[in-house]
């Protein structure tokens, strides 16, 4: 059970702010933790037992350490499973809130994310799938409609063009540094128009419409 304080002001000048008392389980994981409080500035070198009346938010890991339920002060619970999907070689992180609301994360041996899928009414799944190159950079990306939105990159690993299927091509150049010299957008293609950005020392001076 640890509680600390830190230096900065509640509600006035001598009152300061005591971080919330933890609770550790056996594995040295926060099995609960409480509200911050507040004490008097004369007592800052002091180690502070006190703590509020809150119920605390309590968390429940599994064997590998993975939170699978954080029940909040209000007795509101978000649950966490974690799945194998054999068929598509995934882990499936499935998080279901407070209000019942459902999504489910699919995520590769590099750890990307390359499906979602999300409860929508009693019957309706909204999915969205990621698609990656051979160094794992995002390529692709399709909504639950089929739309499919395309990212092309050069020999630096900087996107140089993103074609949404709403939204039409947007196009980007880069300096020496990597950093973004121009942006052009669709509809300022059409006008011969770009958005040009001006640094100083790697640091963004200006944006030219």
């Amino acid at each position: 059970v640890t509680s600390a304080s830190k230096g900065s002001s509640a509600k006035d000048e001598n009152v300061m702010i005591v971080s919330g008392r933890n609770v550790y389980d056996a594995f040295g994981r926060v099995a609960k933790a409480f509200y911050p409080t507040t004490e008097g500035t004369g007592s800052k070198s002091t180690f502070s037992k006190s703590f509020d009346n809150v119920s605390p938010t309590v968390t429940v890991y599994d064997v590998l350490d993975r939170a699978t339920s954080v029940t909040l002060p209000d007795n509101s619970t978000t649950t966490t499973a974690y799945t194998v999907d054999n068929s598509g070689h995934t882990l499936v992180t499935t998080v279901t809130d407070a209000l019942h609301n459902v999504q489910a994360t699919h995520t590769n041996g590099s750890g990307k994310t390359v499906k979602t899928i999300q409860k929508s009414g009693p019957d309706g799944e909204i999915t969205t799938s990621f698609e990656y190159d051979g160094i794992q950079r995002l390529v692709r990306v399709t909504d639950t409609e089929g739309n499919v939105t395309v990212s092309t990159y050069d020999m630096g690993d900087r996107r140089t063009e993103v074609n949404h299927p709403a939204s039409g091509i947007t196009s980007f150049t880069y300096d020496a540094l990597g950093n973004v010299l121009t942006k052009q957008t669709a509809n300022l293609a059409k006008e011969g128009k770009f958005i040009s950005y001006d640094y100083d020392y790697q640091r963004l001076t200006g944006i030219n419409y």
